[in-house]
């Protein structure tokens, strides 16, 4: 948009597209821009930060100059005057005028932020208005040829062209989705993985969810990790389900449980959703398996019924105040930030990124990471747009520091449950790494030794399958001898 200072008419694009960049104008009434194309008069119209301050200059500049068919700004200095005048000026007057989208008070500007999803609506729409400044600049014959075009508007055009680009990742990746009442993941409609096709839908009193199920004998409850799904387990479950009914859901807002872009995908409603599960299979007690996000679940279960826990394997888990992990964080801001996300969509369906992602959860991604199990990491979040807006909304809340304290908040009801406890655990992992392992012995009065995975960073089970399984029958075998 630099591109358009030579010509006079693009002397406030930078300045707006500043103001965007750093969020300016999000807490308050933002500034209004009007452009004007009348050469006579363009050089004094400023911008302005309130409404009445842009409505006096432009009364004060249309006075004594004969625009295109004689029309003057209305009288009216109200939101609903002050809005007809500019749009009469722009269609009557040969104005070109651009409006902030930002909450503005008045009837006829307002928009609701929720969850930062109007924000991504406000960036693409505001994006669509600097480009149509460069196509009107054009039509009026202010931009000439691209053979007279110096420097600064070639990289007007460039920068106009990513523009578009950017335009087109948003809108492929679903930014501008509904979050009404629409399925992100429909009921039924299973990833594409191998696994997955053999889950069921479970309804609950409160929710809809994607189970894996196999095997007879006791019941044995495994809950994944973040951003995984209980395809995790897939390596293990042949070797558990010869002695247990393995019962491995979804959690809330991944793999392939079933919710709209409205609803709460944080680990309380992943405690309700395990309860409810354990009383529609008549469970009144179970053994755990908990990694990652699934641990977080399960040190909430703990403080909230401990009952329903006859013992518990935790395995490099979200604890304490420790989570989202320093290696992922970066990740989890880019697929977040409303200007970033749709581009991060577009590299997660690289293999060489999804690797790259993944891969921080492997000690050694060469080998232990086969391009079937990326494969089944990353399917779930980019099979459709909606699942992508899903993995956003989802990470949003890995972000929040109030939710990040509800594991803080369960620390009471850990250190007062008192059944078994072992811990198995990568030595490797850069994102839960030994210390908080250790940290948990300490606080669990029923922990156990922990058991190292010498050669697995946070994925174990798939790192080390046949002696994770082992030690997961040793346990819970143990339970009743």
């Amino acid at each position: 948009f630099a591109g358009l200072q030579g010509t006079g008419q693009g002397q406030h694009l930078p300045q707006i597209v500043g103001d965007l960049a750093r969020g300016d104008g999000i807490d308050g009434t933002p500034p209004v821009f009007a452009e004007l194309h009348d050469p006579r008069i363009r050089q004094n119209l400023k911008m302005a930060r309130n409404n009445r301050a842009i409505l006096r200059h432009a009364r004060r500049e249309t006075g004594n100059v004969a625009l295109p068919r004689q029309h003057k700004l209305a009288e009216d200095s109200d939101a609903h005057g002050f809005a007809e005048g500019l749009e009469k000026l722009r269609v009557e007057g040969g104005y070109a005028l651009f409006r902030r989208f930002m909450p503005i008070h008045g009837p006829h500007y307002a928009l609701r932020f929720d969850e930062g999803r109007a924000l991504d609506v406000f960036v693409a729409k505001y994006s669509i208005m600097c480009i149509y400044a460069c196509i009107r600049e054009m039509q009026l014959g202010r931009i000439g040829a691209m053979g007279n075009l110096g420097g600064l508007q070639i990289t007007g055009l460039v920068l106009g062209g990513l523009v578009l680009v950017w335009f087109w990742m948003a809108w492929t990746s679903g930014a501008f989705l509904s979050t009404d009442e629409v399925y992100a993941v429909a009921p039924g409609v299973f990833t594409d993985d191998g696994f997955s096709q053999d889950k069921t839908i479970v309804d609950l009193e409160d929710f809809s969810v994607a189970v894996y199920e196999a095997g007879d004998g006791p019941p044995l409850i495994l809950l994944h990790g973040c951003p995984f799904s209980a395809f995790e387990w897939n390596a293990i479950i042949p070797t558990l389900a010869q002695r247990y009914r393995v019962i491995a859901p979804d959690l809330i807002g991944l793999g392939d449980t079933p919710v709209t872009l409205s609803d709460d995908y944080r680990l309380p409603r992943d405690v309700q959703m395990v309860r409810q599960l354990m009383d529609h299979y008549g469970i009144q007690s179970a053994p755990f398996v908990g990694h990652d996000h699934g641990g977080a679940t399960l040190l909430l279960l703990m403080n909230a019924d401990p009952d329903r826990i006859n013992g518990a394997i935790l395995t490099n888990i979200e604890a304490y105040d420790q989570w989202p992990s320093a290696p992922e964080t970066p990740y989890l801001k880019a697929i977040v930030n409303p200007l970033t996300g749709p581009i991060m969509y577009h590299l997660m369906r690289l293999r060489f990124v999804q690797s790259e992602a993944f891969g921080l959860a492997f000690h050694d991604p060469e080998t232990t990471m086969p391009p079937e199990t990326l494969a089944g990491f990353i399917q779930p979040h980019i099979a459709t747009p909606a699942r992508w807006q899903r993995l956003r909304r989802f990470f949003r809340w890995q972000l929040d520091p109030a939710h990040n304290r509800v594991t803080m908040e369960a620390v009471p009801g850990m250190r007062a449950f008192d059944r078994p406890v072992r811990l198995l655990w990568g030595r490797q992992d850069e994102n839960f790494g030994p210390a908080i392992a250790e940290r948990l012995q300490s606080d669990l009065p029923g922990a156990q030794e922990i058991v190292w995975f010498e050669h697995s960073a946070h994925m174990p089970m798939l790192e080390e399958p046949d002696i994770y399984a082992a030690e997961v029958v040793d346990f819970v075998e143990s339970l009743s001898r």
